[in-house]
């Protein structure tokens, strides 16, 4: 047996427990209304998607990748100038409506925000979405899926209750 050419293993990126968990908020905090975000979420698989290189790539929860499509996310499609353009988003996916909803933004068009608050990071997500609105909701067949940001909400009580007695903007349910 001749093992004198040994093909190198290709070594993957991990993406396995890259997301921040949600908890369950048992009992109301004393700095509810000061220190929390109220963001309503629809029912959907939590995805972690990579845009780089010219496609868009989504892994679950595990790590393990569920999809792969050109995006209009800078870096997620050979159409962009895509040197050194990425983004990693925390998104929940909603098969009814072929749409990724963005929870959260850990880089955008090759700038880390990881060490910025959430405050931060969810206000530049909507100014993000603001400027890129007719790319990131474009639905075709070379961009099959759109991306939205969730709404977010103060945590004080006229706030929390306006948000859960006004129209959603998802079909799903929570």
């Amino acid at each position: 047996m001749d093992v004198s050419h040994v093909r190198p293993r290709r070594m993957y990126k991990s993406y396995k427990n890259q997301l921040m968990l949600s908890e369950w908020l048992v009992e109301v905090p004393v700095d509810l209304a000061t220190n929390w975000i109220l963001i309503l979420c629809p029912e959907g698989r939590r995805n972690f998607v990579v845009a780089s290189n010219g496609q868009t790539k989504v892994y679950s929860k595990s790590g393990r990748m569920v999809k792969k499509f050109p995006s209009n996310l800078p870096g997620g499609s050979r159409n962009q100038n895509t040197r050194n353009k990425y983004s990693i988003l925390d998104c929940i996916y909603s098969d009814k409506e072929k749409v990724f909803y963005i929870l959260d933004m850990m880089c955008w068009s090759g700038f880390q925000y990881y060490d910025c608050d959430t405050e931060f990071r969810l206000s530049w997500v909507q100014q993000k979405f603001i400027e890129n609105k007719d790319l990131l909701m474009d639905n075709s067949r070379t961009h099959p899926y759109r991306f939205m940001p969730l709404p977010i909400y103060e945590c004080t009580q006229e706030s929390i209750s306006n948000a859960l007695n006004s129209k959603l903007p998802f079909q799903d349910n929570l």
